[in-house]
């Protein structure tokens, strides 16, 4: 983080009142079931950042994706070139605080043939459901975001955000009607999530609205 606490000093001694940086690392992987069969992992990486200056009580922002250098000093200089500059202005940096939160199960050790299984079987509980069900939709998702704060008070903070999804559909069908309904859980945790989760609770509640 040596470069972003750079790039927050750069930003206070060219005149801001106050500096903030929210640096946001995001890695994201999605497994997705459909017609009894696990079609797609996707994977998905972003990085961004987001810079708050105050100035005589107004607040100056920008938005970057994939930051570097070039975009971040194109930012700084557009939003405080309006601002008499103060060259002379030191910060001192605190020692990082760091939070760390993977869960009880962490994604990393749960293998991908478990959540291929989980899926599968989860797929078969809602197609013995009933007799109607003639298609059905899951997916799980993992994120997993490290979030950094920075500020020109010395601010130094990270923390990790894992978010763990589980989404299922089923489609019942009688002649020409269709009708689906879903389950959808989310929450800031490990893969205990599908532990402590009633699924033959929760998929009787959506095959029998959705026969109904």
């Amino acid at each position: 983080m040596e470069q972003e606490k750079k790039w927050v000093e750069t930003a206070y001694r060219l005149g801001a009142d106050f500096v903030e940086f929210y640096l946001e690392k995001s890695n994201t992987e999605k497994y997705c079931l459909k017609n009894k069969k696990l079609e797609s992992i996707d994977s998905e990486k972003t990085d961004g950042l987001g810079i708050r200056l105050l100035k005589d009580g107004q607040i100056y922002y920008a938005a970057i994706t994939n930051p570097n250098e070039n975009k971040v000093m194109e930012a700084i200089n557009r939003l405080s070139q309006t601002f008499a500059k103060k060259l002379e202005r030191e910060i001192t940096w605190e020692e990082e605080h760091y939070v760390e939160a993977k869960g009880k199960i962490p994604f990393e050790e749960v293998e991908d043939a478990s959540k291929r299984e989980y899926l599968k079987t989860l797929d078969a509980k809602i197609r013995r459901a009933s007799s109607y069900i003639f298609q059905v939709q899951a997916s799980i998702k993992e994120e997993c975001k490290v979030v950094t704060i920075l500020n020109s008070d010395g601010l130094f903070r990270t923390e990790e955000r894992p978010m763990l999804s589980l989404v299922f559909r089923s489609f019942a069908k009688k002649e020409d009607t269709i009708v689906s309904d879903y389950f959808s859980l989310s929450k800031a945790i490990g893969y205990e999530m599908l532990e402590e989760l009633d699924l033959d609770q929760a998929v009787e509640k959506i095959v029998d609205r959705a026969v109904a």
